[in-house]
This record gives C-alpha cells, structure tokens and sequence, in this order.
C-alpha cells in the first residue's frame, strides 16, 4: 500500500541521511498561485455546461498527475516519467463552499484526470477543499490566479538497479510517455464534453423524502442524503454521476431501461 506524503513530509526525509528511502510513496500537493491564470482560463474543462466560468463566479485548478521512477541516491538527475498530464477545470465558489457539492466536483476531476494508481480519495478531497476554501476569494479576486493540484506517485529504486533501468530506455522515453498520456486525457476530456452535449441530464440533490430511487443500479451503493446524483431528463433514472459518466463514455442507453439517450 502506498502512503500518502505531504510536501511537509519531505525536508524531514531528506535530512534524514543522503539517500531516500526504497520504496513507493504519493504526494499530493495543493498550492495557489497569482500569476498564469489568465491562460488557463482560455482552456478549461466545463464541468457542469449549465454552470460555466461565464456566469459564475470561481477559479481555474490546474490538475496534474504524474508517475515517476528514480534513484534512492539523494542527488541526481535521472529520473523516467511512466505517466504525466495535466488539464485545468473551472471550479465554482458554491461548489467548494457545500461538503457535498466539493466531494462531488473534486471526485468527477479525479474520475476525468484517469490516476493510474489507487488513491485514498476521501483523505485527498478533505486536504483540496480545505485549501481551496481558504483561498477562493484570494484566487477569485485575482483574475489571473488559480489553484495548483499536484498528484505524484514516485518510486525509488537502488542506485545500481535504476541507472541499469535508466540507461536501457529509449532517449526518448521520457517525453513519449508523456505525449501518450496527455493525448490520451484530452481524448477522455472531450468525450466527457460530448457526454454533456448529447445526453439530457440535470444534477439533482438526494433526500430521503424524495420520490427518487435510494439506490445506483451501476455500483448498487446507496445514495446520502444531500449528496448530488445525476438524473437522465428521457427516463427520470438517477445514478452517481461518475457512475453514468463512466457508462455514457461507452454507451448511449440507461443502464437501467436501455433507452437511447440524445439531446433533444
């Protein structure tokens, strides 16, 4: 299992002898930023097509994951990047400011970004809205801000074990793993940009008083109270929305009555 590493954690590792540890660590990194914004904002992910950074008021959060492999050695500068990329998503205030709303917004970019590596989603979510709720209106405020959301996973190998690795790849090894993953995210961001184009849907917020099914028939968990499911306009069928979305990048039907969904 890998252990989730703050940025806090690393100054202490690295005093600590002058070699890191073996092994396989993520960090997870949320900074903010005041400069650079204004180029993010002219390509951002719409994650809700009702709710866009036209009319309402947010920041850019600048996603980027990436998965590397080096030397235990404290310095050096081989290094081999197996995955990086990065896309930038429009975040509304009120979606930070309610628990439910955030965890749903924060677990749709996790689902969209496609982390190859097992995340303890909750404990990360927690840490992004934290931040995020601190630094809005600092963010908002400067048009050219935006928040920084960094995913690493790193493994460490022995020095001779790894420069024997190192030296057998590719010379190119490094950025062509990094045009794979990219290209293959923007593919996964446009289809999700599709979904929202072709399939009427509405977010709805779950309470138990409500007329709508307790269950997702996808993942057959239950829905929480004053949590956000998403309901397909045709048949009034409700899902986690990262459920559906998942189904609809491959299907164009209910999972629940089959019937075929486009926009009207």
């Amino acid at each position: 299992m890998s252990k989730i590493l703050t940025i806090d954690d690393l100054p202490e590792i690295q005093e600590r002898n002058s070699r890191y540890n073996e092994g396989t660590n993520v960090c997870v990194t949320c900074s903010q930023s005041h400069r650079g914004g204004t180029r993010l904002r002219s390509n951002m992910c719409e994650l809700d097509v009702d709710r866009n950074s036209r009319d309402t008021s947010g920041f850019p959060l600048k996603v980027t994951v990436r998965v590397n492999r080096l030397s235990s050695k404290l310095i050096s500068s081989c290094y081999i990047v197996d995955h990086k990329a990065e896309y930038s998503f429009w975040i509304p205030h009120d979606n930070i400011i309610s628990d439910h709303d955030g965890f749903d917004i924060i677990s749709k970019i996790i689902f969209l970004m496609n982390v190859p590596f097992s995340l303890d989603t909750e404990t990360l979510i927690s840490k992004v809205l934290a931040l995020a709720r601190c630094a809005k209106d600092s963010v908002s405020n400067n048009k050219d801000g935006y928040m920084a959301l960094d995913i690493t996973k790193t493994t460490r190998l022995p020095e001779t074990e790894f420069m024997e690795m190192y030296n057998n790849m590719d010379e190119n090894y490094n950025f062509e793993s990094w045009e794979r993953a990219q290209k293959e995210l923007d593919s996964r961001i446009q289809k999700f940009e599709l979904v929202q184009k072709e399939v009427g849907m509405k977010k709805m917020r779950y309470e138990d008083c409500s007329n709508l099914w307790d269950i997702c028939s996808i993942c057959m968990e239950e829905f929480s109270t004053g949590s956000i499911v998403s309901c397909i306009h045709q048949c009034s069928h409700v899902y986690h929305e990262v459920c559906i979305l998942e189904w609809l990048f491959e299907n164009r039907s209910c999972p629940y009555c089959r019937c075929q969904l486009r926009r009207e």
